[in-house]
């Protein structure tokens, strides 16, 4: 990378590309197809996400798009951006392939592909039980010695930019400073146990809708298809 002839935002988006292009060929034999990375502010996107056919080329083909929080290139250790990155390249395969399912859904070839690729799942689901692996609200992380981890241990190009500190975004879409970035989201604690009438909230995991209804009841987002977790 010519970081002398490159601006920043080339720099940026060619060392994302060169990452994906090494993480494709190492983990997933060159097959992904092409797909725009971005990076996004919305601190509502915990971590990443997968979206298909967001984008149309010159040529009228459909491109699917990544999108990374930009809070992950705050953070210390740069595997965390790497298990997501590769965390939604396997959305991206599996989309590929015609074996994500619903969307936003995590099912059993997803699991299956992170055993193969080396990650841990955690569903964070309402009542997901111990060792449960498929789910709508699924973070990972990188198992030890596994092939992902082995695959970044290898990656020839740096990102070209590391944040001091990310702005945040309020509710009002205005930038805010100071605030702790939320990278990927703990397993929830037990709910309490509300009486019959209680209204509660229930958020989305991915575009941060959020409701207020009876307790205990089974919302979907209706933007996302995704399960709404109840807070």
């Amino acid at each position: 990378m010519t970081k002398e002839t490159l601006e920043p935002t080339l720099e940026m988006a060619q060392s994302l590309q060169e990452i994906t292009n090494y993480l494709d060929a190492y983990l997933f034999n060159g097959e992904l197809p092409p797909c725009y990375i971005t990076l996004t502010r919305n601190n509502k996107v915990i971590g990443g996400y997968h979206a298909t056919d967001q984008w149309e080329n010159e040529h009228g083909d459909n491109v699917p798009e990544i999108g990374i929080n930009s809070n992950l290139l705050a953070e210390p250790d740069p595997l965390v951006l790497y298990n997501v990155l590769i965390h939604e390249l396997i959305h991206l395969e599996l989309s590929h392939k015609g074996q994500s399912g619903r969307v936003g859904y995590h099912n059993q070839a997803f699991a299956q592909r992170c055993d193969e690729i080396g990650l841990d799942i955690q569903v964070h689901d309402k009542g997901a039980k111990d060792g449960q692996r498929t789910g709508q609200a699924v973070s990972t992380s990188l198992r030890p010695n596994g092939k992902a981890e082995k695959a970044i241990a290898s990656i020839p190009t740096d990102l070209a930019y590391t944040a001091k500190h990310v702005l945040d975004i309020d509710d009002n879409g205005n930038p805010e400073q100071g605030s702790k970035p939320k990278i990927i989201p703990a397993p929830a604690p037990a709910p309490e146990k509300k009486s019959a009438g209680t209204r509660t909230k229930y958020q989305c995991p991915q575009c941060g809708l959020a409701m207020w209804g009876k307790a205990g009841a089974s919302v979907l987002c209706g933007q996302d298809m995704q399960t709404m977790i109840e807070s």
